[in-house]
C-alpha cells in the first residue's frame, strides 16, 4: 500500500469520527441531556462521550449502542437527524 493511500484512509477514518461525534453531540443536545446526565444514563466516563463528540476518540459499537439507547434514538436516526439539521443550515 502506497504511502499516498495510507494518509487517504487514515483522513476519511477522522472525517468519520468527527461525523459521529457530532450526531452524537446533535442527539444528545436534541434529548436535553448534559453530558453528566448522559454518562449516568449509559455507564459511559463522561471523558469518553466528549472525546467521542469530539471526534477525539473511537469506541465499540456496544458502547455506541449503550450512549444512543440512553438517548432514545439510533445511531441511523442520530445521523438521519444530522443530515437533515446541516440541509436546513
Amino acid at each position: 500500500m502506497s504511502e499516498g493511500r495510507r494518509i487517504n484512509m487514515t483522513e476519511e477514518y477522522i472525517s468519520e469520527l468527527k461525523e459521529l461525534g457530532l450526531a452524537l453531540k446533535y442527539a444528545r443536545r436534541n434529548a436535553g441531556f448534559s453530558i453528566r446526565k448522559l454518562s449516568s444514563e449509559c455507564g459511559v466516563m463522561p471523558y469518553q462521550i466528549c472525546g467521542i463528540e469530539n471526534g477525539d476518540i473511537g469506541t465499540t459499537i456496544h458502547t455506541l449502542h449503550r450512549i444512543f439507547k440512553a438517548l432514545g434514538t439510533t445511531m441511523r436516526k442520530a445521523y438521519e437527524n444530522l443530515e437533515m439539521e446541516e440541509e436546513c443550515v
